[in-house]
């Protein structure tokens, strides 16, 4: 989902992340972990001037532009294609990386069905249709703990090989209670909800997939009109195609 849901998702990990034993939320988390709820978390970290600050500051620094790069949306493979000719097609296969611990899964095709009726959904950012959307939508599944995943929907286009984009929505899916959540996962809960928000204001981007060997893929950044963003693309891991029922089996043991 490049620079549409999935390079956005993994922009978070970056973004937001390092943010977690520094930011400004930090004292509330360590007061709030035990008395507050995921829905006051959510509107705390958007309503927190000097968070957004913050994340404003390393979102710029992310994407600072770089030099032109000629032919740029003709670089890489075309990754739906690729998706298409797995088994089972477009539909059952997803892209998978890591990332700081963190498992990041994007698809080109809706399952609001990978999660069972056990949790419990959070409005996090933008419109709620999006996410039962089959049109120019891609969408994405971050494991942020146990029980706790953050998803999110990007609008995209094409020019090219290149996906272009920008998140229109998110939202939060929890099986477990707020109040047994450790400190730590409150701080990267926090960290991860307040980055996809700030993302989410970001200009859109686009990206294109550039083979590693091995069945991998490395995801290269560009603004719209050609530009590298360096910064962005060091941050960036390789990624593979895993069918879905392989997430199916990982979210059901999760």
């Amino acid at each position: 989902m490049r620079k549409v849901g999935w390079l956005r998702a993994a922009f978070l990990a970056a973004v937001a992340a390092p943010c977690v034993s520094g930011c400004v939320y930090q004292e509330w988390v360590h007061s709030s972990a035990e008395q507050g709820d995921y829905a006051q978390l959510i509107a705390h970290v958007r309503s927190n001037t000097e968070l957004q600050g913050q994340l404003d500051t390393r979102t710029e620094r992310m994407f600072r532009e770089g030099p032109p790069v000629e032919n740029w949306q003709e670089l890489g493979v075309d990754i739906l294609a690729l998706l298409a000719e797995q088994a089972g097609g477009i539909a059952n296969n997803v892209m998978h990386r890591e990332e700081g611990g963190l498992a990041l899964y994007a698809f080109y095709h809706p399952h609001d069905d990978l999660l069972g009726p056990e949790y419990r959904t959070y409005h996090v950012d933008g419109p709620e249709d999006l996410f039962s959307s089959a049109g120019a939508v891609s969408h994405s599944l971050m494991q942020i703990a146990p029980g706790l995943w953050l998803q999110m929907a990007t609008r995209y286009g094409l020019m090219g090989h290149a996906f272009c984009g920008q998140t229109a929505a998110a939202r939060l899916h929890a099986r477990r209670p707020f109040a047994e959540l450790t400190t730590s996962e409150v701080g990267d809960l926090a960290a991860l909800v307040s980055g996809v928000q700030r993302i989410a204001r970001n200009p859109p981007n686009c990206g294109i997939y550039i083979p590693q060997g091995g069945s991998r893929w490395q995801a290269i950044h560009f603004t719209p009109a050609g530009r590298s963003l360096p910064e962005a693309d060091q941050e960036e891991r390789p990624l593979q195609i895993i069918p879905l029922a392989q997430v199916r089996q990982m979210i059901e043991s999760d």
